[in-house]
Formats: structure tokens, sequence, C-alpha cells
């Protein structure tokens, strides 16, 4: 069959949540899929508009049953917690900003952990 292995949900900090992006999550959430949430645009969005986005996030996860973590470096990248996600009881979330760099490096590394452990 031709499913995904996992689903990452973009969610602009500038922006917030778009009725699009709660679809898609539940979508995945139904479909029993690993979920990875990026909260891109951060150096665009003033601090009380990530915070506001960010809780926002939060609120609309903790109505999928599902755990979340959220990684700020890959120091947090533990073996239990990656199981986790693969198993479909947390969901990743991530700020990312592709102008400064932030936490580039640690969803790379996420991506390539995440690979590896769907390949077992």
């Amino acid at each position: 069959t031709m499913m995904p292995d996992y689903v990452i949900c973009l969610v602009a900090a500038n922006l917030g949540l778009t009725r699009m992006t709660r679809e898609h999550l539940g979508i995945a959430v139904i479909q029993d899929l690993p979920v990875i949430v990026l909260i891109t645009k951060i150096d665009m969005a003033p601090d009380h508009i990530l915070k506001k986005t960010v809780k926002r996030v939060e609120k609309m996860l903790n109505r999928t049953g599902r755990k979340q973590i959220f990684f700020e470096d890959s120091d947090n990248f533990n073996e239990s917690t990656l199981n986790q996600i693969s198993l479909r009881k947390t969901i990743a979330v991530m700020e990312i900003s592709s102008v400064t760099g932030k936490n580039i490096e640690s969803l790379k590394t996420l991506l390539q952990v995440e690979q590896i452990i769907l390949l077992y």
C-alpha cells in the first residue's frame, strides 16, 4: 500500500493556524500516522504572536489525544521519545527558521533518526 511514513504539518508563526492545517492534522491522526509539527518563520513573528501561535498549536494538539513534545535542540532526541513518535503516541513540535537557521540542524537530525526507526 501507499501510505506515508509520517506527516509534517507546517504552521507559519506569523499567520497562526489555518483551517487547512487543522484538517490535515486531523486526517493524519485519523489515519494513525506519526506527526511532526513545524512552526516556521519564527524570525518574522513578534514574540507575542509567536507565543499565541504556540499556545494555539498546543490546544489543537491536545484535542488529538496524543502527547506532544516540543524539541528545542537535538539534546532531547532520546530513543524512548523517538519511539513514542514512531508509535504514534506523541507528536513532535519544533520551532524553526530558515533565515536564522534555528533548529534546522535539529530538524535534520530528527528526520534522519526517524527514518532509521522506520526502517526497523
